[in-house]
C-alpha cells in the first residue's frame, strides 16, 4: 500500500516542464565551466611548452605514484621532525590567541583547528614512515602536490558538481516545499485524506518522493558532469593524503576526491529538501518553502557566522565540506560531532514538527 502511495506522490510532483529546464541550464554551465578551463589548459600548455604533464595532443604523460614529477610533495625525516616542532609552537600561539579574542574567535575562520590538522597530518607522515615518497595531499577542495598544474578532470568534476548544488537544490525545494502546499491551496488535499491511509504514511510518502527526485537530479548532474569532465580533460592521478575531521587520515588516490565531494554535497541537497518540505508543509505555502533553502544559504548563515553562533545554525553545520578538506570556511568552536549533532536537531526536529502537524491539523 505504501508502495502505492510512495509513486502517486512520486509522479505528483514530477514537473515535465521544470526538468526540462534544468536539464537545460545544467547543460549550459558544463559547456560554459568546460570551454573556459579548456582555455585555461590550452594556455598552460603553451606557456610550458606542454610540459605540464601532458603531451602536445593533451594526454597523460604520468601513472604511478614512481612517475610524478613537479609539484608533489616528498617528505623526508628531517624536515617532518622540524615542521612538527614548528606546528606545536604555532599551536600554542594560537591558543594563546584564542583565549586573547575571547568571543569574537567564535565569529572567524578557526586558524587553530587547521594548524592541529597539519600537525596531525605531518604526525601520520612520521608514524608511518612515508618518507622519500611523491605525496600529494587534499586540502581546500583541490590535491596539493598533483603531478600537474592543469585542470584534470578529476578536479573539473569535483568543481563542476559544485557549481551544480545551487540548481539541484532548487529543484528540490521546488519538489519538496510544493508538495502539500499545493494540495492545501487546490483543496485537493480533503480527497487525498479520503483514501484508506494514515497521516503519517501520506506525509512519509510525499517526503520520500521529494527526496527521490533531488538524488535524481543529483545523480543525472553528477553523470552529465563526468562525460563533460573526462571527455574533455587530461586524466592524471597521485598517491594523495586525506583527512577527515583532523583525524582520520588515510592515503589514496587523488580521485578519491570525487566520492568525498559527491557525498558531502549529497548531504547538503538532501538536508535542504527536508527543510524546504517542513517550511512549506508547515506554512502550507509553497513560496516559502521553494526560498527557505535559499534564504539560509544566503542570508541567516551569514548573519549567525558574524554573531559568532554560527556552529550551532544549519546552514554550517549542514557543511561537512570543510571538515574532508574541500572548503576552508570552518568557523571557530566547529567539529563535525557538533554539526553531525545541530544538523539532526534541525531535520529532525522540522521532520517531526511536520508530521505532528499534518496529523493535528485540520485541513480545512
Amino acid at each position: 500500500m505504501f508502495g502505492n502511495l510512495y509513486s502517486g506522490e512520486f509522479k505528483k510532483q514530477f514537473n515535465l516542464k521544470t526538468v526540462i529546464i534544468m536539464l537545460v541550464i545544467v547543460l549550459a554551465i558544463l559547456v560554459i565551466l568546460a570551454a573556459v578551463f579548456d582555455s585555461v589548459n590550452e594556455a598552460l600548455v603553451e606557456i610550458g611548452n606542454g610540459n605540464f604533464g601532458m603531451t602536445a595532443g593533451g594526454d597523460t604523460v604520468t601513472s604511478g605514484p614512481d612517475e610524478v614529477t613537479g609539484d608533489a610533495w616528498n617528505y623526508d625525516e628531517a624536515s617532518v621532525t622540524a615542521a612538527i616542532e614548528q606546528c606545536k609552537a604555532a599551536i600554542e600561539l594560537l591558543e594563546a590567541q584564542k583565549e586573547e579574542d575571547g568571543y569574537s574567535y567564535y565569529r572567524n575562520a578557526d586558524t587553530l583547528y587547521y594548524m592541529r590538522g597539519r600537525l596531525a597530518l605531518l604526525e601520520y607522515v612520521r608514524d608511518n614512515e612515508l618518507y622519500g615518497r611523491d605525496l600529494a595531499v587534499y586540502s581546500g577542495g583541490t590535491v596539493t602536490g598533483l603531478d600537474t598544474m592543469s585542470v584534470t578532470a578529476d578536479a573539473f568534476l569535483v568543481m563542476a558538481i559544485g557549481a551544480m548544488v545551487f540548481l539541484v537544490t532548487i529543484y528540490g525545494a521546488i519538489a519538496a516545499g510544493s508538495s502539500y502546499a499545493d494540495e492545501y491551496k487546490q483543496g485537493t488535499i480533503k480527497l487525498v485524506l479520503l483514501r484508506p491511509v494514515s497521516r503519517n504514511a501520506l506525509t512519509g510518502a510525499k517526503l520520500l518522493a521529494a527526496l527521490t527526485h533531488v538524488t535524481a537530479a543529483y545523480t543525472v548532474c553528477f553523470a552529465l558532469s563526468a562525460i563533460a569532465a573526462y571527455a574533455v580533460f587530461p586524466v592524471s592521478h597521485a598517491d594523495t593524503l586525506y583527512m577527515f575531521n583532523n583525524g582520520a587520515i588515510t592515503v589514496a588516490d587523488s580521485s578519491a576526491q570525487i566520492g568525498i565531494a559527491f557525498a558531502c554535497y549529497y548531504v547538503n541537497v538532501l538536508v535542504y529538501t527536508a527543510v524546504a518540505f517542513a517550511i512549506g508543509t508547515l506554512t502550507r505555502n509553497k513560496v516559502l518553502g521553494i526560498v527557505t533553502p535559499v534564504i539560509l544559504v544566503n542570508v541567516l548563515g551569514s548573519i549567525f557566522n558574524i554573531s559568532g553562533l554560527g556552529r550551532f545554525f544549519i546552514y554550517d553545520s549542514a557543511n561537512w565540506l570543510k571538515f574532508a578538506g574541500l572548503g576552508s570556511s570552518l568557523i571557530g568552536g566547529s567539529n563535525f560531532f557538533i554539526s553531525l549533532a545541530v544538523t539532526a536537531v534541525y531535520v529532525g526536529g522540522l521532520t517531526a514538527a511536520t508530521f505532528v502537524a499534518v496529523k493535528k491539523k485540520d485541513v480545512a
